[in-house]
């Protein structure tokens, strides 16, 4: 493998990464949705004076900051996805683009790969090679950084 197709495997690899990473932030989102709703029924039960009110109410303006910026971390990890997803979809042998987007795009082991489509898994290596060496040639990852 060349250094060429080596950072092309990398750049392709960032999916996994970035799928973690948009998962995580969902999850906190969630977290911290949850946690709103706790916070504002404090001024709804509780004791109605200013105090308390103004605490929760700071609280709740920290909270929808995070939010906002915990869904634009997701909006950005998306549009990266779509972006390494539309790099697959470049390469024209349909056998190597199927190795390289069950690889990277669902995660797959070679060994599932090897399962699925019936092929030895040297052939499957083979049609790997073969899709990075078309995307190096597409110049994916100059054009995608």
């Amino acid at each position: 493998m060349t250094n060429k197709e080596f950072e092309v495997k990398e750049y392709l690899s960032q999916a996994y990464y970035l799928e973690l990473k948009m998962n995580n932030c969902m999850n906190e989102l969630e977290r911290i949705r949850a946690m709103m709703v706790k916070s504002s029924s404090i001024v709804i039960t509780g004791k109605n004076d200013g105090m308390r009110r103004n605490r929760t109410e700071e609280l709740l303006v920290k909270f929808m900051d995070y939010t906002t910026r915990l869904e634009k971390g997701i909006d950005n990890y998306s549009k990266k996805l779509v972006e390494i997803s539309d790099a697959i979809n470049l390469v024209e042998d349909e056998k190597s683009q199927l190795v390289l987007f069950m690889r990277y795009i669902q995660h797959k082991s070679w060994e599932s790969i090897c399962s699925t489509m019936h092929y030895e898994r040297r052939w499957i290596f083979d049609l790997h090679l073969k899709g990075l060496k078309e995307l190096v040639n597409k110049k994916v990852c100059t054009k995608m950084h």
